[in-house]
């Protein structure tokens, strides 16, 4: 199973510790704005790998984020 997302928290670490209980193999894509991980982004992607995730970050610079609003938001 693999899951990208922008958000590390508590719902998605239950939701994957229950998909490594049924012994599916997860890997995690977290995508973000900032340089480098916070100290809470980093507990969770220790807490997904201690639970057996594989997981990789993307940082992706605001720079490179897409104008808000028009017709990409309209047909995303």
């Amino acid at each position: 199973m693999m899951c990208i997302t922008s958000t590390l928290d508590t719902a998605l670490l239950r939701a994957i510790a229950e998909a490594r209980s049924r012994r599916r193999s997860v890997h995690v894509i977290y995508v973000h704005g900032r340089p480098s991980l916070s100290v809470l982004d980093r507990e969770g992607a220790s807490q997904l790998q201690a639970a057996g995730c594989s997981f990789t970050e993307v940082p992706h610079p605001r720079s490179e984020w897409p104008k808000q609003g028009g017709v990409a938001d309209a047909t995303a």
